[in-house]
């Protein structure tokens, strides 16, 4: 999610609108919408986009080695594949 996605989705829901108008309105499934208010709302219940994306930011994925530094005979393979 976006910062852009998180303000909609608090717009969203300070309107009352529906979890599902939210999610088509971001372009998104109603099950991730749902999810992320669920897992990111403050203690006291409020979701708050700035508290959300502090909330979500230590919860990133963080990139893997690419395979190919790893593993030395994937990178021998690759190598003469390339040069034939």
């Amino acid at each position: 999610m976006t910062r852009d996605d998180r303000i909609a989705i608090d717009d969203g829901l300070n309107a009352q609108r529906s979890i599902k108008e939210i999610a088509a309105s971001i372009g998104e499934s109603f099950q991730t919408v749902y999810r992320e208010i669920k897992r990111n709302a403050r203690p006291d219940g409020r979701y708050q986009p700035w508290w959300t994306y502090n909330q979500a930011l230590p919860r990133r994925h963080r990139p893997m080695k690419e395979k190919i530094r790893i593993g030395q005979s994937l990178r021998t393979m690759a190598r003469d594949k390339i040069t034939k």
